[in-house]
Formats: C-alpha cells, sequence, structure tokens
C-alpha cells in the first residue's frame, strides 16, 4: 500500500501542457520591426539593411474534435531564442523541412519554461500586476493526413489507437472529419502596413507615375504567398495610397 504521506513529503509539481492536432499554417517574411510598431514589410529601396528581419508566423487550426475555442498561434523572428534555440531544433528532430510544415496535420505542445511575463490589461493595455508563465511552442509529430492526425488524437485521448478512417473512430452522433480548413489570412493591419510598404518602395524606384507605381504594386502584391492571391491592388485603401503617395 503507498505512504501517501511520504507521497505528499517528497511531492513535485506538475506543470500542465497544451496539446493540439490540427492543421499548421506557416508563414515567413521579410520585415523591419520600428520599435513600439507592429512588423512591417521590408524593402531594400527603404530600409536599412542590418534592420531586416525573418517574420514567423505559425497557426494551428485545431481538430474540430478536440472543440477547441481559439487557434494556437506563435508568431517570432529567426534569430530569436525561442524560435533557433526551441521550436527549429524540434522541428529538425521530426526530419522534415520547415516549408513541409505550411498546410500540414501536426501535433504541437505548449510547454511552460519557466520564464514569467506582467499580464496586462485587454482592453487598455495597462499592466494589471499579475504575472504569467511563458510556454516554449514545440512540434511533436507530423501527420501524413488529416485522418491520422485525428487517429492520433482519439487514441492519445481513449487510451487506444484507432482508425480514424472507421466508424468506430467515432461516437453514434458525432460528426464525420471534415475537409481540411482553410488557412488563415493575416490580420488586416498587417496587410494594409505590407501594402503601404510597396507603395513607397514602388514610388522610390519609378517616381510619381500613377500608372507605373500600380502596376508594379499589382505585380508585387499578386506574386506575394502571404496575401493569399487577394486582388488587393484594387482596393479603395490601396488605390488611396497610391494617390497619396504620388500627389
Amino acid at each position: 500500500m503507498n505512504d501517501v504521506f511520504e507521497e505528499a513529503e517528497n511531492a513535485v509539481e506538475t506543470k500542465p501542457t497544451w496539446n493540439t492536432w490540427g492543421q499548421c499554417n506557416l508563414t515567413a517574411f521579410e520585415c523591419v520591426w520600428p520599435k513600439g510598431s507592429m512588423p512591417i514589410a521590408f524593402d531594400a529601396n527603404v530600409h536599412r539593411k542590418q534592420d531586416r528581419k525573418l517574420r514567423i508566423e505559425i497557426v494551428v487550426i485545431p481538430l474540430d474534435e478536440m472543440q477547441a475555442r481559439f487557434n494556437t498561434e506563435f508568431k517570432t523572428v529567426a534569430d530569436s531564442h525561442d524560435w533557433a534555440a526551441v521550436t527549429l531544433p524540434s522541428i529538425k528532430a521530426l526530419g522534415v523541412k520547415i516549408a513541409s510544415l505550411d498546410n500540414a496535420w501536426v501535433k504541437i505542445t505548449r510547454k511552460p519554461n519557466g520564464k514569467f511575463y506582467a499580464k496586462k490589461d485587454k482592453t487598455t493595455g495597462q499592466p494589471t500586476g499579475e504575472k504569467a508563465e511563458m510556454t516554449d511552442f514545440l512540434f511533436l509529430k507530423v501527420f501524413q493526413s488529416q485522418d491520422e492526425c485525428l487517429s492520433d488524437y482519439l487514441g492519445e485521448s481513449a487510451g487506444d489507437p484507432v482508425d480514424a478512417s472507421s466508424a468506430d473512430a467515432f461516437p453514434v452522433d458525432a460528426p464525420a472529419p471534415v475537409a481540411p480548413s482553410q488557412p488563415v489570412a493575416p490580420p488586416a493591419s498587417l496587410v494594409t502596413q505590407f501594402a503601404q510598404a510597396l507603395v513607397n518602395g514602388a514610388v522610390a524606384k519609378l517616381g510619381k507615375d500613377p500608372a507605373a507605381v500600380t502596376e508594379n504594386v499589382r505585380i508585387q502584391i499578386e506574386a506575394a504567398p502571404f496575401f493569399g492571391g487577394k486582388k488587393l491592388a484594387e482596393l479603395p485603401e490601396v488605390m488611396a495610397m497610391i494617390m497619396t503617395a504620388v500627389a
């Protein structure tokens, strides 16, 4: 019989980890990051080379079966400790290339790392006086398909692996697996900042020729994976940027 008092006397804190199974969307792009501002697109015609950073943004969209309320996100720069010393080694340990993770089905974890940050009120941005523990973002598995990802999740949840393609993988009244989720679009504010940087670069290169600047911006936007194929050059906001820049 276990000695509960001895167990209590030798107890060690168990810190929770937060696992997510789902589809990974990974974006990497050149940027500059002004102090106190959001990162903006790097433009060699506008910015100093030494200010260039490689921005990495990861969003993992959980399987519907997890019934998670939020996506799991991780945003950093390539030369940071969080990426180079923590997340990147976990990817290399799986024997995969970074580019192959975009749209892949994965299992990731957020693991407390003993570091803390001061919490701020989400509305006012003012410090609340509380501290929260930071977490490391680690890749644990990469799957060949959504079904394989789901099978792993159900197997860990239930204790026994199951075949996600069989009826036994789901409760009687649960929905069948759905088609892969659509990639998450970048925040509108970040897209606008990128568009502005492209406009500024086109003007610096081509001068104040509205037609030439518009065409240059259109080509760059449609060629950039970051914009997800959006026809942003035709939006009134972008046209207004161009007209202001060439005025």
